[in-house]
């Protein structure tokens, strides 16, 4: 199976997988959490772009607005790291969905990429993306102290397949 097919086979009518673009970014009501880290971090465009380049990355659109951005790094054989920048408020009307998109997609990543390991980063005061990340299967496996470019703390979290 392909990263695309993927992406796009669980999705309702109304919303789509596209290739994601940095300029997607600018169309997402950021959480708190996320908006401060991208705020302190110079450069975060090129940062994205990089990334997407990296590895497997998608957007997905709602009714063709931007949604949801998310990629998969490869870090080395058989481990990836996992990001994802979510529209907090127009996710919330979809939040069933989203759920389980996201879900499958962790579930089929580990194939399309030969995966043992996804990991993933969460700001450790986001009770909302603590509950996901544990919803999809991940366990949170230890506190980096000064993590973010204004030194806040993130937990490390890791799905093994």
């Amino acid at each position: 199976m392909s990263f695309n097919i993927l992406v796009q086979e669980k999705l309702p009518i109304y919303a789509k997988a596209i290739p994601f673009s940095v300029h997607h970014i600018n169309f997402l009501k950021l959480d708190q959490y996320q908006a401060e880290s991208i705020n302190n971090m110079p450069g975060y465009k090129d940062w994205f772009l990089a990334q997407s380049k990296l590895g497997y990355s998608s957007t997905i659109t709602v009714d063709d607005k931007p949604t949801l951005c998310f990629g998969f790094i490869p870090l080395w054989q058989g481990v990836a790291e996992a990001w994802l920048l979510v529209d907090h408020i127009d996710i919330s009307a979809v939040k069933v969905p989203f759920l389980r998109i996201t879900k499958h997609i962790f579930v089929g990543i580990s194939a399309v990429m030969g995966l043992h390991r996804v990991q993933m980063y969460v700001h450790q005061d986001n009770e909302r993306a603590i509950k996901y990340a544990e919803f999809a299967k991940f366990k949170r496996e230890g506190l980096l102290m000064n993590y973010s470019p204004i030194k806040e703390n993130y937990y490390c979290y890791g799905r093994i397949y």
